[in-house]
């Protein structure tokens, strides 16, 4: 089974951070909680107020759920 360059770990690793985040077991995260999920698997997003565009979080956010 071929993931664009992800191995099976990886995807295993993200498999698992995602059920730890998911934990009303909805098979989605809200953006807390998936912005949660990339820093535990981590990815280095910078801190932002609630107030303030995070554009980095956001241009993840379109690759992957572009809606």
């Amino acid at each position: 089974m071929k993931h664009s360059g992800v191995s099976e770990d990886q995807v295993r690793e993200f498999s698992m951070m995602f059920k730890h985040f998911d934990k009303e077991k909805l098979g989605r995260l809200n953006h807390q909680d998936f912005k949660s999920c990339l820093r535990a698997l981590g990815y280095d997003l910078p801190t932002v107020d609630d107030n303030q565009r995070d554009e980095q979080f956001e241009s993840i956010l379109d690759v992957v759920d572009p809606n």
